[in-house]
């Protein structure tokens, strides 16, 4: 269920959701009716930010016993990313400070955008945009179309955020057939970039490893393709790494495989450290950028068939740890460029 103050949004996740919480869900609902809260969902709820801070414990209580994350201008489980174009900022850190965070205070739009390095409170961004141009069906309007939304997953998902993708009902309740097939073609793109991954196969080595060959911390780890394990430098080498960056590496690439989108991971279990980091085919510069987080997706201006990829990371919070590293060919790019000879 969902209830929307303003611009601030309450997203209540319930799964698994057995048949004995029906109950209490539907009281929840109508004690958000006794709240001043609409009876619809979504609805709104009235009042001011010291009435939301009243209700949203009250939302807790009363779904204590249910999987929940609440979003909004000020978390606390999720944050508003600052827009809703679906852009996160090309630097974003999942920690914030929530004492600075303030329902409907338009002031700290670019704080929620980019996070805190120094944040001390884990609240991840999440980018909330609409299928449509605005959040509600008109008759007159379309689903954006394909090249829209993917280049929304790679400024949303490609820079450490949570998408949420609003796709509202029609006049009838139903979702419109535009939309659904738009939605299809959606997933089978996102299918169709990363379904296949051209590192595999490849050998990786480092700066150095932590514990050695047999210390689990093996540069190898960023092509097991399991987010639990990943590289990490030695500690003897933090004071040169710190001042020279540290690096990685794959080697023994596929000459005939094409990629035009390189993915990053960091292992934010640990925390997110990156600061500053640079990408390297064959020794030549294709990308760089400052935060990676989650995940970190780098579209390339032309498919490369390079034999090495080259992460260097510059600055880092603490020794960098990679869980990650995939190489991906969007044939939707090069499909958008031939049109648009």
């Amino acid at each position: 269920m969902t209830i929307l103050k303003n611009r601030t949004t309450a997203i209540v996740k319930t799964y698994p959701f057995r048949k004995s919480r029906n109950k209490e869900v539907g009281a929840a609902l109508f004690q958000m009716k006794k709240h001043n809260a609409s009876n619809t969902i979504p609805g709104i709820f009235q009042g001011e930010e010291q009435e939301w801070a009243r209700f949203q414990p009250f939302l807790l209580r009363t779904t204590s016993l249910l999987a929940i994350n609440i979003f909004s201008d000020a978390g606390p489980d999720v944050r508003w990313v600052g827009d809703e174009s679906g852009f996160a900022g090309s630097t974003c850190w999942s920690t914030i400070n929530r004492t600075m965070l303030r329902i409907g205070d338009a002031g700290i739009v670019d704080y929620l955008n980019t996070g805190d390095p120094r944040g001390t409170d884990w609240v991840p961004p999440e980018c909330d945009v609409s299928i449509r141009p605005g959040w509600f069906w008109h008759k007159n309007e379309t689903a954006k179309p394909l090249s829209q939304l993917l280049d929304i997953y790679y400024k949303a998902v490609g820079r450490n955020c949570v998408l949420l993708l609003n796709v509202p009902p029609n006049s009838t309740g139903l979702i419109s057939k535009g939309d659904t097939v738009r939605l299809r073609e959606f997933r089978s793109a996102i299918e169709t970039i990363f379904g296949t991954d051209f590192a595999k196969g490849s050998k990786a080595k480092a700066s150095s490893q932590r514990g050695g060959d047999g210390g689990g911390f093996a540069a190898s780890n960023v092509l097991d393709g399991d987010d639990d394990t990943f590289w990490a430098p030695k500690a003897e080498e933090v004071s040169r790494g710190e001042t020279q960056g540290y690096w990685i590496e794959l080697s023994e690439l596929n000459p005939w495989s094409r990629f035009n989108v390189i993915r990053i991971q960091e292992a934010i279990a640990m925390g997110q450290r990156i600061r500053s980091h640079f990408v390297f085919v064959d020794g030549a510069a294709v990308g760089n950028g400052t935060t990676v987080g989650h995940k970190r997706l780098h579209r390339l201006e032309t498919a490369a068939c390079g034999r090495t990829v080259r992460i260097w990371i510059a600055e880092s919070r603490g020794p960098p740890l990679l869980s990650e590293v995939g190489l991906h060919f969007d044939p939707f790019v090069e499909e958008s460029k031939n049109r648009a000879k």
